[in-house]
């Protein structure tokens, strides 16, 4: 797929989870981690929350890794980057569970901490591929060496 494709997906994603949040209307509940609103109790009891959270997850994922797709090549540094903004958005978000504070709406907070789990994937792909391009330059390196040396030689000479 092309990237404004993804594009689009991204922006019809958050303006879903927009959508479904003010059917659903203002929400509120208490939970001791991010990861316990996952308990299928809860989630039965506020499943339009729910399919917003998961909606917002995706557009955030998708939408970072969109960002980095516009960047040639660096895939080490993609990979930092993603497992940075990974680890960051899960201390930020339970922090906010654990201290009460809103500074975002918890629908947010816990869209931020499950995309933060979400990027782990990227990460694992852009550390595999930072290593196939590592090794396909060092190969490369030593086959034009070989080359060099063997044309020095004389190896290739047609007779």
């Amino acid at each position: 797929m092309k990237k404004e494709h993804f594009l689009i997906v991204a922006v019809s994603l958050f303006v879903l989870a927009y959508v479904l949040d003010f059917v659903a209307g203002p929400v509120s509940f208490n939970i001791k981690t991010p990861f316990s609103f996952l308990d299928p109790l809860i989630i039965g009891k506020y499943p339009l929350t729910t399919v917003a959270i998961g909606a917002r997850t995706l557009a955030i994922t998708i939408s970072i890794v969109l960002f980095l797709s516009l960047l040639g090549g660096f895939y080490f540094s993609k990979a930092v980057t993603v497992i940075f903004l990974g680890v960051m958005f899960g201390l930020y978000g339970i922090q906010q569970v654990a201290t009460g504070t809103r500074t975002t709406t918890i629908q947010w907070t816990l869209s931020l901490v499950y995309a933060g789990v979400f990027l782990l994937v990227p990460t694992v792909y852009y550390t595999i591929r930072g290593l196939v391009e590592k090794g396909k330059a060092k190969g490369t390196a030593i086959l034009e060496r070989r080359k060099e040396g063997s044309e020095e030689r004389g190896e290739d000479r047609e007779e």
